[in-house]
C-alpha cells in the first residue's frame, strides 16, 4: 500500500516520505509517529504513481483538507471555516456534498450544495486529456475522478447532509 507522510500545521505542507508498506505495518508506524507528533490518518487524490493536489483527514469529528499552498478548509457538524475566502458556513447553509464531473469531463470538482441554490467549490482538477485523447474512456475517467468521492463523502459525514455523486 501507498502510504505518504505529509506534515501538515500552519505553514504549507511538505511530504516527508513516500513509502510502500504491507497494510499491517500501518498501526506500527502510527504507533512509532505517535510519540513524536499528532497523527492524522486521511487520504489523498495521489494515484499509483502521481503526487498529490489534496490531502484530507477525519478526526475526533473534525474534517480538515489542505492542498499544497495550506489548510483549504476545516469543518465539523456545525460549520465549514473556508481558508482562503476567509469564509465561515453554517451548517444549516449546506444542503450537501457533491462530487462533480463536467460534460466534457475535464474539470472535476468537490461542491458545497447551499440552501440559497448555488454552490461552493472547495476542492478542483482540470485536465485537457479527455478532450484531446481519443483514447481516453469512462475507465479513465473513474480512476481520475474517484478522489472526488473519496473527499465529498466523508465531509458530508461530517457535516451531516448528503452525498450527492454528481460524476454521471
Amino acid at each position: 500500500m501507498r502510504v505518504l507522510l505529509i506534515a501538515v500545521g500552519a505553514d504549507a505542507p511538505s511530504t516527508l516520505a513516500d513509502l510502500w508498506l504491507l497494510p499491517a505495518d500501518i498501526p506500527e508506524l502510527v504507533r512509532l509517529l505517535s510519540q513524536h507528533c499528532e497523527v492524522l490518518e486521511g487520504m489523498c487524490d495521489a494515484m499509483f504513481a502521481t503526487g498529490w493536489t489534496y490531502v484530507w483527514a477525519v478526526k475526533d469529528g473534525r474534517f480538515e483538507l489542505w492542498a499544497h499552498d495550506g489548510r483549504v478548509l476545516e469543518g465539523d457538524g456545525t460549520r465549514i471555516l473556508l481558508r482562503r475566502e476567509k469564509r465561515a458556513i453554517a451548517r444549516e447553509d449546506i444542503t450537501a456534498v457533491a462530487a462533480w464531473v463536467s460534460e466534457c469531463w475535464s474539470c472535476r470538482q468537490v461542491r458545497l450544495l447551499l440552501r440559497d441554490g448555488t454552490h461552493l467549490t472547495v476542492a478542483e482538477q482540470t485536465h485537457f486529456v479527455p478532450s484531446s485523447n481519443y483514447m481516453y474512456d469512462g475507465l479513465n475517467l473513474l480512476v481520475d475522478s474517484a478522489w472526488t468521492i473519496e473527499l465529498a463523502y466523508p465531509l458530508a459525514r461530517v457535516l451531516g447532509v448528503p452525498y450527492k455523486d454528481q460524476t454521471r
